[in-house]
């Protein structure tokens, strides 16, 4: 047996003798019952950030819930299909640390007088 790694990816192989009959195969199926959405990002406000930087933390991820089926056939057609498990993986949502928001900049309204300076008050006699 021998394992290695390569572009992120995980290998096995195992040599040996084939000792199962070559019109025989077996393999597992993967069956998605349902999927679940991760929903809007969570954004946490990091005033250390500039207005309007924005960080990942976390990656989205959407929910599953899957069965996984061992099919054995022989000359191609199915004679056994045992279910192994039944899995639920919970989503996740997409979390982002941002910068504060730019305080909004309100222009004057023309139809508002500007405030007048009061004169100084006379000094009483």
């Amino acid at each position: 047996m021998e394992g290695y790694t390569a572009n992120r990816k995980l290998t096995f192989t195992i040599y040996g003798k084939e000792t199962r009959p070559a019109n025989r195969k077996v393999e597992y199926v993967s069956e998605t019952l349902g999927s679940t959405s991760p929903g809007e990002p969570q954004l946490i406000v990091d005033n250390s950030l500039a207005p309007g930087q924005q960080v990942k933390v976390q990656s989205s991820h959407t929910g599953l819930r899957s069965r996984l089926w061992k099919v054995v056939t022989v000359d191609g057609v199915e004679q056994e299909r045992t279910l192994l498990s039944t899995d639920s993986y919970n989503a996740s949502k997409a979390i982002y640390r941002v910068g504060p928001a730019l305080p909004a900049i309100v222009a004057p309204d023309p139809n508002v007088p500007a405030p007048t300076e009061a004169a100084p008050a006379e000094p009483a006699p």
